[in-house]
This record gives C-alpha cells, structure tokens and sequence, in this order.
C-alpha cells in the first residue's frame, strides 16, 4: 500500500486529537483545544531525562526509523530524539513496529520527508508527537506549525495527535521580555514510547560532517539510520576543505549568532562553540580525509557501554 500518496483534503477522516475526529480544524483552535494545551503542559512540567548512551540523536535536516522493539543483543538502542529546536520543529510517529523522527527547518521539506517515514511506518493509524518552534518576532515558526497542521489533515493516514507542542503553547518571555521556546529537545523512549524533554549530554559521531552533509547535498535530509543493520550511515559525498573557514572559527559570539542562527537569543550555550568546531572542520578536512578514497559510507553501531563506534560493513 502507497501510504504516502496525497488525496484531497476532506474525503478520509485523518486527525484524531483525544479520540475524536478533527478533520477541518485549524491551527489557531488546535492551539486552544484542551486536550492539547494539557498534552503540553504535560511535556513542560514533565521529567527532563538526561540522554548519555543507547541514543540515536538526529540533528537538523535529519530523519531517522528505528524498530521499536531492537533485535541487537548487546546493547539495544533506548531512545530517540533531537534538538536544538528553536524556530524548527521535531516530528515523531510510530506504531507498534516502528519509529520515525525528522527534524524539519522548513516547510519545503514537509512533505518529502514526512512521506519517506509513512511509508515505512504503514499503517491505519499512527500516533503523533509535534514539539518546536514558538511566537517568534520575524515569523519563522508559523510555516512550518501551518505546513504541518496541512499534511496532516490532508493525508490517507489518520494520525493519532498526542503532542502538539508548537507556537504559543511552546512560548515563554526571558528576562528582557522577548519570546523564547520553553521546549527544544525531546527523547522518545522505545521501550515505554512516551515522549519527553531531554538534556543530550552526548550527541553521537561525526557532527560536522553531518551538519556539512546537509549543505553539500543542497538541504536533502539525510537519512541517518540503516535499519537493516542497525546502525548510524553517513553515506559517501564529495567535499573539499576550505581554509578560509579558519577565520570564521575566530569570530565573536555575537557575529556568529547574528549570522548563524534564526533565533539568536534562543540558542544554548554550546551552539558558538559547536558552530566553531564546524568552521574548524571545513578549513581543515575534506572529503579524501573522511573517506579515505574509498567512496564508501561510514558505519557506526552501539557497543557494550551505549557509545556509537565505528565498524567497516565488509569486514
């Protein structure tokens, strides 16, 4: 079954939100609807779960599908999730079998990739998480909370909505009045499939080279996960290294912010260093020094303690 083909709004029943059917509702009534504004305050007040090993983290302009139930005997995979998310949205569905997230910064890319997780994730029904973005001053948020409200009501599939975290129902003031995002990172456990706020204190391998990925291949996401062999894939793409990047490790925190970030005064502490570390890797590796020449993707699975490492597939 093509789970992923689109049909015209109105002719199947395809959002459900605390049981009921909610086909023509819109985004300003779904933020006030009692059974959402519940869920999120649910999210907001709940555990904040520290996340240090067994993860799959997924970063920006990333989608990844795992099974729910890990046939590994060593050391399954525990939790999903992702961050960082201030004007972007993190995306979760699964049924019983399975997981997928995607980290979406645009609405461009609703559709692909929320297509590519469907139809793997076949089904009926499919429960929904929805958290990110927040009443930002230049708008950047309300796209992709539009973007998404219209896949959802607008697709074959009925989406069972548990968590719809986005917009004002995601807003706070900081100390100088401006509005910022209560929640940015959220984990979803695979054993207990609850969704909940997350501290990453480790975030898996290659991050550069991911965050390059994604700029070199023109903003295709990168599906990170290889569930057949349940492991991290970053898959072979052409880069070279640019020394001009070393200066840009050598700029303020307010340039890089300025430059750098939809919501400057949202970011965490980390975000100048882990831009710098990026800068860093561009003036300094390219393609031939990742790969090797081999042209081939690499490979990363849990060891025994929980951390990703790396393994040669033809080995």
């Amino acid at each position: 079954k093509q789970w992923y083909q689109r049909r015209v709004r109105g002719i199947l029943m395809v959002l459900l939100i605390d049981g009921s059917p909610n086909n023509d509702i819109v985004l300003n009534d779904l933020l006030v609807h009692d059974h959402v504004v519940q869920k999120s305050n649910d999210l907001q007040t709940g555990e904040l779960i520290s996340i240090c090993e067994s993860s799959l983290y997924v970063k920006q302009g990333e989608i990844a599908i795992v099974n729910l139930i890990p046939t590994r005997d060593r050391c399954p995979l525990k939790w999903i999730g992702s961050g960082e998310a201030t004007t972007c949205h993190i995306v979760v569905l699964h049924n019983n079998l399975k997981t997928g997230i995607v980290h979406l910064d645009n609405s461009d890319a609703i559709a692909t990739n929320l297509d590519i997780i469907c139809s793997q994730i076949d089904g009926d029904e499919i429960t929904l998480y929805v958290s990110g973005g927040f009443n930002d001053s230049d708008g950047v948020s309300a796209p992709l909370s539009l973007g998404l409200l219209k896949y959802f009501t607008e697709s074959e599939i009925n989406f069972d909505l548990q968590l719809w975290n986005v917009m004002s129902l995601n807003t706070k003031k900081d100390r100088g009045g401006r509005s910022c995002p209560i929640v940015t990172d959220v984990v979803f456990c695979l054993e207990s499939k609850t969704l909940s706020r997350a501290n990453f204190t480790y975030r898996g391998p290659e991050l550069p080279l991911r965050s390059i990925y994604y700029h070199a291949s023109g903003g295709s996401y990168l599906n990170i996960y290889n569930l057949e062999l349940q492991a991290i894939e970053i898959p072979f793409f052409q880069f070279e290294k640019d020394t001009g990047w070393a200066r840009a490790a050598n700029l303020s925190d307010h340039v890089i912010l300025e430059h750098c970030s939809t919501s400057p005064h949202c970011e965490p502490p980390s975000f100048c260093d882990d831009m710098r570390q990026l800068f860093q890797f561009k003036a300094t590796q390219g393609s031939s020094d990742i790969f090797r020449g081999r042209n081939q993707s690499l490979f990363f699975r849990l060891d025994s303690t929980g951390k990703w490492v790396s393994f040669d597939r033809c080995v």
